[in-house]
């Protein structure tokens, strides 16, 4: 599927590289039923907040974060610390309201990135989009719509937004930007940081490290009918 010239490690990292530009990230989240509602919608839902963050190109700082989730400093470095594979379920400091929250800002589609280069040789004339063990990262497509907005055409924003280390999609044929229309019937859920895309980046509580809401899906058919393509120059 993804050539001979591949050895077992380089077409893993491969894989991961192309199937996961949104597995990168996370904000940590251990709120209590108040605090939730007040503290979430302060951040994500408040307009003027949110694009000066993102105009800044910052994200958010550890302690916006931390105020957002309710996560001691101590939790979260912990969680974080643990080998991929051993990290909590999120239902375990993350509250059911916290959850329900989150994942209504994907209520009207989500989306994804990669390059035209990773597209090419892993997803173009292939049955389903993602990960060996099941699972894809997903970003808001209203999130994605204001970083391309923002980006005006510049692909290292994206990196920056989106968690990637400088440079990771320069040189890369330009972006493929993926929008499902409906991340719900795909089991649609909060990111753990044991998925195989997961990375150095990843932090809990559903965000990336430059400040984009992420959630799971199952693997994604491709094809017409779950996930409309835009290719990116």
């Amino acid at each position: 599927m993804f050539g001979n010239e591949l050895s077992e490690g380089k077409r893993n990292s491969s894989l991961t590289e192309a199937l996961f530009v949104l597995g990168v990230g996370g904000a940590g989240a251990y709120v209590d039923r108040l605090q939730a509602g007040n503290a979430v919608n302060s951040i994500l839902e408040n307009n003027n907040k949110y694009y000066g963050e993102v105009k800044g190109g910052k994200g958010f700082s550890k302690a916006e974060l931390l105020n957002v989730t309710g996560l001691k400093k101590t939790e979260f470095d912990e969680i974080v610390s643990m080998p991929k594979g051993s990290r909590p379920d999120p239902s375990s400091y993350l509250s059911t309201e916290y959850i329900e929250h989150h994942l209504k800002q994907f209520e009207k589609g989500g989306s994804y990135i990669m390059t035209q280069k990773q597209y090419i040789r892993f997803v173009e004339g292939n049955d389903y989009i993602g990960c060996p063990d099941n699972t894809q990262f997903i970003a808001p497509k209203k999130f994605i719509d204001d970083i391309a907005e923002l980006a005006n055409g510049d692909i290292t924003f994206f990196e920056k937004m989106l968690g990637f280390d400088d440079g990771h999609f320069l040189s890369e044929g330009g972006l493929v930007r993926f929008d499902i229309r409906e991340p719900k019937d795909l089991n649609l859920r909060m990111p753990s940081g044991n998925e195989y895309g997961a990375n150095s980046h990843w932090i809990p509580g559903g965000y990336t490290d430059g400040g984009t809401a992420e959630a799971i899906v199952d693997k994604i058919p491709n094809n017409t009918a779950f996930v409309d393509k835009t290719f990116i120059e």
